[in-house]
Formats: C-alpha cells, sequence, structure tokens
C-alpha cells in the first residue's frame, strides 16, 4: 500500500513538474509573439531602411549560459535594468535585463527595451554603442551590448568610477563631448527621418577601452519627419535636470531638445556639478550657471582640474557654447552642426595653447612606455652587461649641437647627424632630418630599437651608444664619434680629407673585425640578435681605423630553434637583402650572411651592390657569373689586384660566392666566415705566392 501511495506521488510531482514546464514554455511562445509583433510595429513606426548589422535574436537559454545562470558576481551595474558581463558568438558582451521592481508600469518598461532596439537598427556610427541582439522570449525583453570597460563620463565627472582613473583633464572632457556631438550630429542629420535621442546624459554617454565616447540608451528616442511637428502625448520623457524646458511645457519634440540636454552635459563637464542632485535640492544648476555668466564670474564655479590645466580663452568658449545650447526656446539655441563645429574649435584652441613642457612630457611619456615595453622584451629574456643608457634633455641637445648649427652636420641620410659634445666627450647626435615615406611609427620603432638593441651588446667591434633624448617627437640618440666615416665612403672614395681606397690588407680586417661583431651577436647572447642591415655604409671606421657596427634599427633578438618571421613589411636596404628573406619573411641569423656575403663582394670589386653590368645583372649575379666562368680577376678592384695575390684573392671570392647563396642552409654560419676570413688575413700577412701583375685582358669597365 505505501508503496502504491509512494508511486502515485512520483506520478502527481511529474504530472506538477510537466505542467509547469508546459506553462513555461507557453508563456515563453507567448512572450515572443507579443514582444517580436511589438518590435516589428516600432520598426514600421520608425519607417526607415537598414544599413546595420542585423539585430540577433538570442533564446532565454543562451542568455541564461551567457550569464552562468544569472550569477550575481557577474552583475556590472543595476538602475532600470540589471546589468551582467557574459560572452556570447565568443565575444565579451553586456546583458541587460529587467532588474527590481519599478514605478514605471509594466507596458512601459516593455516600451523602452523593444526602443532601443528598434531606434538601435537605424543607427550606425563609431559614437554609438553596438547592440548585437535581444531576447524576446522573456516577459521584459532582455538586450545584449558590446561590453564598455571604462564606465561612463558621469562616473568619471564625479568620481564614481572603480578601479580606474577618475577626474579626467580639460582636452579629454572636450574630447568626448565633441566625440558625443558626433554621434547626435548623425542622429539629427544622417537619416532620411531625423532621430531624437531625448535622454541626452552624462550617464548615457559610455567610454570604450581606448576611452572613445559612446551614445547609450535609446530607451525614449523617437524618430520624426522632417519638418513636421511631432508631439510626445502625455508623458515626459527624460532625466530631470537635463530635460527641455519648452519640450515640458508643450510636449512638442524636435532636434533642439537634444541641444539642450546637451548643453547641460557641457555645464556639468565644465563646472563638475551633478544636474540632477542640485535639481533636486531646488538649486538648478542650468539657473545658477546663467547667473554666473550673465556677473561674469563664471571661474568661480569651474571645476577644479579645468581651472588648473585650461586657459582662460578656452573656458570662456566652451563656457559661452554652453550658455547657447541651454537658452530657454528652442528657436535661440544652435544646430548640432554648429555646436560640433564650435567644440572642434576649442579642441583645436585647447592643443595649441598647450604648454610647450607638457607637449614634451606627453611624448617623452610615450616614447618612454614604447622603449620600456621593448626593452622587457629583450632584458626579459637576456642578462645586461653593457654601460647604461642615460636619458639626455631637450635642452642637453640644444646645447651640445649650438642650437642645432648647421655647420656641425657631418651626415644625413634617415636622420641628420651633428658633431657636439655631452658629457665633456664629443659624441655624434642622430636626429631626424628630412621627411622620409616612413609612417611616425616606424620612425619612433627604428630610433627606439636601436636603444633596446645596444643595451644588449657590449663588443669592441660595435659602436657604442651613450644615451637617448625622449623629449622630441622622434626621439634622438647619441654615439660615438666616429671621425674617418664608413666602409662605404672608404671604397668609393667620398670620404673627406681622408685617404680613401683602403688596402687590400686594410679592406680584409675591416671584414674580419666587422664579422666578429656579427658572431657575437649571433652566439655571444642567450638569444641571438639578427642585425637584418648588414652593408657597407654600417660599418664605421674609428680614429685607429678598427670596424664598428652600426645602426640597429631593423634588428630582432629571436629564440635559439624557433622560427621567426617577420610581418609583411621587409626590412634592410635593396642589394643587401636575403633573398630567401625576401620570399620567405623568415628571420635567421643567415639573412646577416647574405648582406654580410654581399659586403664581401663589395670590398673585392669596388662595385656598388645595386650597380647593374651585363644583361642588366646586379653585382651578385654578375659576380656568381664570373666565378662559374672562371674570370673574377676581371671585376676585382685596382687596388686589391695591385696588392693580392691569386691565392688570397681567390680564397676571399670563394667564401663571399658561399655567403651569398641562394638558399641559407648552403650558406656558411658566422663562426666559419670569421675563422676564413683569420686564415686569409694571415696569408696577406705571410705570402707564399707572387703579386698579379696589374693588367687584365678583357677587364670591365665601371
Amino acid at each position: 500500500m505505501s508503496l502504491r501511495r509512494s508511486m502515485m506521488g512520483t506520478i502527481k510531482e511529474k504530472s506538477i513538474r510537466m505542467e509547469k514546464a508546459r506553462q513555461l514554455f507557453e508563456a515563453k511562445e507567448e512572450y515572443f509573439i507579443r514582444n517580436g509583433a511589438l518590435l516589428l510595429e516600432k520598426q514600421i513606426t520608425c519607417n526607415q531602411g537598414r544599413d546595420t548589422e542585423p539585430i540577433k535574436i538570442f533564446s532565454a537559454k543562451d542568455i541564461q549560459q551567457a550569464t552562468n545562470n544569472y550569477d550575481p558576481n557577474l552583475i556590472i551595474g543595476s538602475v532600470i535594468a540589471t546589468v551582467y558581463k557574459g560572452t556570447l558568438d565568443e565575444r565579451e558582451v553586456a546583458l541587460k535585463v529587467k532588474g527590481p521592481p519599478m514605478h514605471w508600469p509594466f507596458e512601459t518598461v516593455v516600451d523602452f527595451f523593444l526602443n532601443q532596439v528598434a531606434i538601435k537598427q537605424l543607427i550606425s556610427h563609431k559614437n554609438v554603442m553596438r547592440v548585437y541582439g535581444c531576447c524576446l522570449e522573456t516577459e521584459i525583453p532582455m538586450l545584449v551590448f558590446e561590453l564598455i570597460s571604462n564606465g561612463t563620463l558621469f562616473d568619471h565627472l564625479h568620481g564614481q568610477c572603480n578601479e580606474i582613473p577618475c577626474r579626467i583633464s580639460w582636452l579629454e572632457r572636450v574630447r568626448i563631448a565633441t566625440e558625443t556631438s558626433y554621434a547626435l550630429c548623425y542622429m539629427h542629420y544622417g537619416r532620411p527621418r531625423p532621430i531624437v535621442h531625448l535622454n541626452v546624459k552624462s550617464s548615457n554617454i559610455f567610454l570604450d577601452e581606448s576611452w572613445t565616447a559612446k551614445v547609450s540608451d535609446f530607451g525614449f528616442s523617437v524618430s520624426i519627419a522632417p519638418g513636421e511637428d511631432f508631439f510626445r502625448g502625455s508623458s515626459i520623457e527624460g532625466t530631470i535636470g537635463y530635460i527641455d524646458p519648452e519640450y515640458l511645457e508643450t510636449l512638442q519634440v524636435t532636434e533642439k531638445c537634444d541641444v539642450y540636454s546637451f548643453g547641460v552635459v557641457l555645464v556639468e563637464v565644465l563646472t563638475g556639478h551633478n544636474p540632477t542632485e542640485m535639481f533636486l535640492r531646488h538649486n538648478n544648476l542650468v539657473d545658477y550657471f546663467v547667473l554666473k555668466m550673465e556677473e561674469n564670474c563664471i571661474l568661480q564655479i569651474v571645476d577644479d582640474v579645468v581651472l588648473s590645466q585650461g586657459s582662460n580663452e578656452d573656458i570662456q568658449a566652451f563656457a559661452k557654447l554652453a550658455l547657447r545650447c541651454i537658452k530657454k526656446k528652442g528657436d535661440e539655441r544652435p544646430a548640432m552642426r554648429e555646436v560640433t563645429l564650435e567644440l572642434r574649435r576649442i579642441q583645436h584652441l585647447i592643443r595649441s595653447k598647450q604648454n610647450n613642457e607638457t607637449e614634451k612630457s606627453i611624448r617623452m611619456e610615450k616614447a618612454r612606455q614604447l622603449f620600456e615595453v621593448k626593452e622587457d622584451y629583450f632584458i626579459r629574456n637576456q642578462g645586461r652587461d653593457t654601460e647604461p643608457i642615460k636619458i639626455f634633455s631637450a635642452k642637453d641637445i640644444q646645447q651640445a649641437t649650438n642650437n642645432y648649427d648647421p655647420n656641425l652636420i657631418f651626415g644625413s641620410v634617415i636622420a641628420t647627424v651633428y658633431k657636439g659634445t655631452l658629457d665633456e666627450r664629443e659624441v655624434a647626435i642622430k636626429v631626424k632630418g628630412p621627411p622620409t615615406h616612413w609612417p611616425f611609427e616606424k620612425m619612433v620603432d627604428f630610433f627606439l630599437n636601436q636603444v633596446t638593441i645596444k643595451q644588449l651588446i657590449s663588443h669592441k667591434n660595435v659602436m657604442r651608444l651613450y644615451g637617448c633624448c625622449l623629449e622630441t617627437k622622434i626621439p634622438m640618440l647619441v654615439f660615438e664619434l666616429i671621425p674617418n666615416g664608413t666602409l662605404f665612403d672608404n671604397l668609393n672614395g667620398q670620404c673627406n680629407e681622408i685617404p680613401c681606397r683602403i688596402s687590400w690588407l686594410e679592406r680584409v680586417r675591416i671584414a674580419t673585425e666587422t664579422s666578429h661583431a656579427l658572431c657575437y651577436m649571433h652566439y655571444g647572447r642567450p638569444r641571438p640578435i639578427v642585425h637584418l642591415n648588414v652593408k657597407s655604409s654600417n660599418i664605421f671606421l674609428d680614429e685607429s681605423w678598427t670596424a664598428k657596427l652600426s645602426n640597429f634599427g631593423f634588428s630582432i633578438s629571436i629564440a635559439p630553434g624557433e622560427d621567426f618571421f617577420q610581418s609583411s613589411s621587409i626590412e634592410g636596404t635593396p642589394g643587401y637583402i636575403d633573398p630567401e628573406y625576401l620570399e620567405t619573411l623568415r628571420v635567421t641569423e643567415k639573412c646577416d650572411v647574405y648582406g654580410f656575403g654581399v659586403v664581401l663582394v663589395e670590398v673585392l670589386t669596388g662595385h656598388y651592390p645595386t650597380e647593374t653590368f651585363l644583361r642588366h645583372m646586379n653585382l651578385v649575379d654578375y659576380f656568381d657569373l664570373s666565378m662559374e666562368e672562371n674570370r673574377i680577376l676581371q671585376i676585382v678592384d685596382d687596388v686589391v689586384l695591385s696588392q693580392g695575390s691569386t691565392e688570397d684573392i681567390q680564397a676571399f671570392a670563394e667564401l663571399a660566392l658561399r655567403c651569398i647563396k641562394k638558399k641559407g642552409d648552403e650558406r656558411p654560419a658566422m663562426r666559419e666566415v670569421t675563422l676564413e676570413l683569420r686564415r686569409i688575413q694571415h696569408l696577406i700577412r705571410n705570402p707564399k705566392s707572387c703579386p698579379i701583375p696589374n693588367s687584365r685582358e678583357g677587364n670591365t669597365t665601371r
């Protein structure tokens, strides 16, 4: 009997659960049909085409999973609705669901939620918060927005943001106001039918991860026919303290309603006062502001941040614009187009009036951040045993160059190089020269990369970097002063007041010393460093004619044994770039071996790599052909031919040929190159054969 009762009880419970499930299903279906019909009705009412991303319809189950069954720990906001942080379609989103009971009637709440979907389907603008979708299966529809990480303008003006910087700067306030005006401009003029927001306020202006303004909350918004009167009916929509008094009186909706509310936001931005809070204390912010403007003592109520950072000119201009926006009569207010233009003018005014030291500090901070990021990347994997890089001020550089005296310039390619004195030693100061085709970011990266790479290298055949200046738009570099020019200068007779056309033995010695520097970069660090721009004009000669490898702007620190691929850009100098790297973008030590091989050919022949020869061949191909046809002596430089022996010239040529192989795997490692160069150097010093006669048949003319 008890078993039967138990079974009957179980059957009854199942029936109850099934009935509840059926009711829930029917309710969901009913909500979906009702809400869908209402949404369609709203879309028809707006009577506009749609060119935005389609709004996706999510199920109640999707929302439940995205919020981890409405986990309270995921709540990130709660005013009219509760807002959860969640993940839908593999992106983080904000999910707005109906929160605690409000004083609004049920129909108003539904209308408010669905209106945001209908209006948002008409707006596609970078300064408007995106709505990804909605759920229609619940009694009150739920909305899915893009996730905004930095709170609202209200939060920052009134110090209510959590774990993010509050009290934003004057320039940032004007920028955010300008971006907000862009969104309102688009709503008023960018559609066949103007859209009036009707609830413009600081808490509806959100700030994303890049601090870009995003206008939100279109629950009260209305699409109106241009040139026709639109009356709201008996209800007033908006937030106290921001509502247009003419709209309060007439219930007529026009674009000027938004201009008034935006004007209140401008007053809030300028003064730091909360309009709603003051209104509730029977102290209207707008009236207070107007009074202070009439008394010409607006600075008495301006926020401390604005007062400390703004000039009288830009504060007054901003205040006058706000005053025009909050006129009692809509006809006396400017259109949103005019407001935007004036805000842009004020923004430009603030930037141009900024103190030079402030601008330098901003640039210096950005450069320092980039420098520290790059430095951290390398130092994290490699120890640092070099002399610390000193940070010089712009004033130091100005004094060292005698206010950038043109007479002190002794080099100018990517940068202008001045001779100067810093810390009681003569130095070379590299500053950005004439404009190049490079974008600004690449130029900064090129200069700073030299600093970070040089901090990893301490070698007698690498040019010393003493310091840099980060206060200028493009950082400036301070190097040791090299008096005898570059290997390129000396090979091609372009050096001034110094002996050119260096001897054969000197050429081999300079090549050997350069290979020592590359060997150290490839094997002397925990992570190999690839130079990526080995060429004769980057090999300098100091007062004792010692080779000094320079210019690490393209250099890369790579993990040993791992593939490293450059992005889409090829770095290096035409004529010296490894053809395998050109094809694959893969960076290895063999890229430097190829570039160094081209230098060896240059040293041997005296020709520049981009010269053209027989059948429009470049130097490398012509050299390769000459070696195949066993007529290398026909293209060897006069100095080498007159001073070298057949044995050492042939050995040098064969080494160069191995270095410039098309495939990296066929080239020798830099260790092997260095050992062979030392052997050739010894061979020249201890000759075993007679010098080659200074005549040649069928010699190629340069």
